[in-house]
């Protein structure tokens, strides 16, 4: 993908070791809701990954090659204007980040990140 990623607004964050929370707000005019649909804006989820593989790059050592998406679950959808909390979780010994956005009220999505630096793989 050449295009640059459009982040969120990050309204606050902290970090305790290998764990980090994002309190993110997504921006009514994201160009990620145009046509991902007309009628009900909704928030791809390759961009939510997208979201948490940048994020992590910015305070994890993540190794450098992706490997696989793991446990990839959507439970609600975020709409323009929501805001949310992306909590990070690296796993450095098995290369993993996992991700959980969320809110007080539930869970939108989860998954597992997996990398290697291995090229070989």
């Amino acid at each position: 993908m050449s295009e640059v990623l459009v982040l969120p607004t990050i309204v606050s964050q902290s970090q305790d070791g290998w764990n980090a929370v994002f309190r993110l707000r997504v921006p009514v005019d994201s160009p990620y809701f145009q046509g991902h649909y007309p009628d009900f804006a909704i928030l791809p989820g390759v961009v939510q990954i997208g979201w948490a593989e940048h994020l992590g790059r910015r305070l994890f050592p993540l190794p450098e090659r992706f490997l696989a998406l793991e446990a990839l679950k959507f439970q609600e959808l975020i709409r323009p204007g929501a805001e949310v909390e992306l909590a990070l979780n690296f796993k450095p010994e098995k290369g993993k980040l996992e991700f959980v956005y969320r809110t007080e009220s539930g869970q939108y999505s989860t998954g597992r990140l997996a990398f290697t630096a291995d090229a070989s793989s």
